[in-house]
């Protein structure tokens, strides 16, 4: 009796496999949304337009809900609801196999707002007959308020990690503004006077206020004998630049030891 128990459930299992084997390309490609994200700065008052471009890659004709949701948000801010600064249409349609669709959106930069509001635009798919067929994909809409920026941010850490004959970098930035910011940078690295290298961080994901985040960069191959080295990490956003230097050194097992 036992025996038959485990033989049924091994069968469940083989069977609830195949279930999303064959869901998975439904769930993997419903939507492509273009653009990623909208980024606005302007004064109170001013008005913005613009669009997302909806994609259907499904075989099924879908209906499609449009919500906006709240993310993000400033205490200062709290009490401003993405309905009283952005108006978005169409709020629902259909859209068959191949078709392309473009929601619009108007953007009213709130008056009363301080350093920056957000909004995530979700697109919630549906067949026609009521059963999901696609993932909900949200896409941001940022704005900065124009003269309530408070950009205040630093380099707050830096690591070094190596893995048989990759070297890693990780610099972390803290943000104690009221905007987000985006920093791109690189990380470079010298031997006495002479540059050894130069890291791109890998660019994208913003720090929102009161947060911190790590970019990392990465020297594939790195070649690195025994010695000291100095690290100067730079990143930069809008018009400032952060920099943060450190003494490293590899010895003679290949190992990274470093200098306080």
């Amino acid at each position: 009796m036992k025996s038959n128990t485990i033989k049924k459930k091994k069968w469940l299992v083989f069977l609830s496999a195949l279930v999303i084997l064959f869901l998975l390309p439904l769930f993997s490609f419903a939507l492509n949304i273009t653009p990623v994200r909208h980024e606005i700065k302007g004064v109170p008052g001013e008005i913005y337009e613009g669009s997302f471009t909806v994609y259907n890659e499904t075989q099924e004709k879908m209906y499609i809900l449009v919500k906006l949701k709240k993310w993000r948000e400033l205490k200062e801010n709290s009490d401003i609801k993405p309905e009283d600064w952005v108006e978005i249409y169409p709020e629902e349609f259909d859209i068959v196999p191949g078709e392309n669709k473009e929601v619009k959106f108007k953007v009213t930069v709130p008056k009363k707002a301080q350093g920056f509001v957000m909004t995530h635009v979700s697109f919630c798919p549906e067949v026609k007959q009521g059963g999901s067929v696609g993932m909900v994909m949200s896409l941001p809409i940022y704005v900065t308020i124009e003269g309530t920026e408070v950009f205040k941010a630093e380099i707050s850490d830096v690591g070094l990690i190596k893995d048989k004959t990759d070297l890693q970098v990780m610099v972390v930035v803290k943000n104690d503004g009221n905007v987000y910011i985006r920093p791109k940078g690189k990380v470079t690295i010298k031997r006495k006077k002479k540059e050894i290298t130069s890291i791109n961080l890998k660019y994208g994901r913003p720090v929102y206020p009161g947060q911190v985040r790590g970019y990392s960069g990465d020297w594939r191959e790195a070649e690195l004998a025994s010695g000291k080295y100095k690290l100067t990490a730079m990143v930069n956003y809008g018009s400032t630049t952060l920099e943060k230097t450190m003494v490293f050194k590899i010895d003679k097992k290949g190992n990274i030891v470093l200098k306080k």
